[in-house]
């Protein structure tokens, strides 16, 4: 999920699930006050133009071209690079390529926005593309052995969630760009975990959910009320309340990403800025927020899952096949046309996906291989 831009997994007995998020977000409603707001394809000011194609990024460090001094995208030990990814909707050469694992060793991925991480079959995790790709530093996730229950992906920060306990909840342990104290986790033990731009929210077996990283348009505070399945976007993120009914809070983005529909569901998913969610399991999904590459107008198929990018949805039918739908100029939502797909994750700008026997696929914007899985 980013996520989508968000990513969201639910901790698995006897192993750590693994969340990397976007802590490039952005505060203030204006283009380019804070670092990343030139290339995260969020129009901050809603003046019509996003990123370095706004006068507002004019000079910006995410606008500036690569050259030979320019840190190694994927060199684990530079910056995360930040002056080439760019806005939803804009044409860089589409890649439709698919890229295949050379082996069918894995258990799970999560695409993100500038990197991707999958789980192998022995619980150990690889992740590709731009920095941060290295595994938690032993600084930041004491107590944890090395194996992974459950990965996510997105860009600037990760969290880990130790659950190797199966009677206790999980610590979660987060590394990366401390950007609005995004690395900050509250202390406390807990079962699942999502991840927006730059906060995130964690909820404990009992139902009680913390939340950290950038509080702006109470972006940190969810509802009271417990709930059965919840992910985040930017700066704002949904959930499903124990009755079934969704709710939204944090920042409005004047297209209705914070208006979920009435009724009753079952699961949601939010992408950067719109959410789609499934009232059953297999199900239609019903999106709301922005619509403007047609991201909220889902095909009228069932879904037994859904994922969402910047721009684009990806779902896997009840046949075990995968459609996608909005933004594919990068060729994000054009995936193999075959069956057998059982694990799914929409980044920003490429997806992936694992099928029954353990391979791993990806398809989409390939910069830094982003898509190109490992061994």
């Amino acid at each position: 999920m980013l996520l989508s831009l968000a990513v969201r997994y639910r901790a698995a007995a006897g192993a750590v699930a693994l969340i990397t998020a976007a802590a490039s977000g952005c505060g203030p409603d204006n283009e380019g006050i804070n670092a990343g707001e030139c290339r995260n394809g969020i129009d901050e000011d809603r003046d019509g133009r996003m990123d370095c194609a706004d006068t507002d990024c004019a000079g910006s460090p995410d606008c500036a071209e690569p050259s030979e001094s320019t840190p190694d995208a994927r060199d684990d030990s530079s910056p995360v690079a930040d002056w080439d990814l760019p806005e939803v909707g804009t044409d860089t050469g589409g890649d439709t390529a698919v890229r295949y694992s050379k082996t069918a060793s894995w258990l799970q991925v999560a695409a993100g926005i500038e990197h991707t991480c999958a789980l192998r079959g022995h619980h150990t995790m690889a992740c590709f593309g731009r920095p941060p790709t290295a595994l938690p530093d032993e600084d930041v996730t004491a107590g944890l052995d090395g194996t992974y229950g459950l990965v996510g992906s997105g860009q600037g920060f990760s969290c880990a969630i130790d659950s190797l306990d199966r009677a206790r909840d999980g610590i979660v342990a987060c590394w990366g760009a401390p950007t609005y104290e995004a690395t900050q986790p509250p202390a406390g033990g807990f079962t699942s975990i999502a991840l927006g731009y730059s906060h995130g929210c964690a909820q404990a077996s009992d139902g009680s959910m913390g939340c950290w990283g950038w509080a702006g348009h109470e972006a940190t505070t969810p509802p009271r009320e417990r709930v059965l399945d919840y992910d985040l976007g930017y700066h704002f993120g949904c959930a499903v309340l124990e009755g079934g009914a969704l709710t939204c809070w944090g920042k409005d983005l004047f297209n209705g990403n914070v208006d979920p529909p009435s009724g009753t569901y079952a699961a949601v998913d939010v992408g950067a800025m719109f959410g789609c969610a499934l009232a059953t399991i297999p199900g239609p999904a019903v999106c709301w927020g922005d619509d403007g590459l047609g991201q909220a107008t889902p095909p009228t198929d069932e879904f037994t899952s859904i994922s969402l990018g910047a721009g684009h949805g990806c779902g896997i039918r009840p046949d075990s096949s995968v459609v996608c739908w909005g933004d594919d100029v990068r060729g994000q939502a054009s995936p193999p046309d075959s069956d057998g797909w059982v694990a799914l994750s929409a980044g920003a700008h490429h997806t992936c996906a694992i099928d029954d026997e353990g391979w791993l696929a990806c398809w989409g914007w390939n910069e830094s291989e982003r898509s190109q899985p490992p061994e």
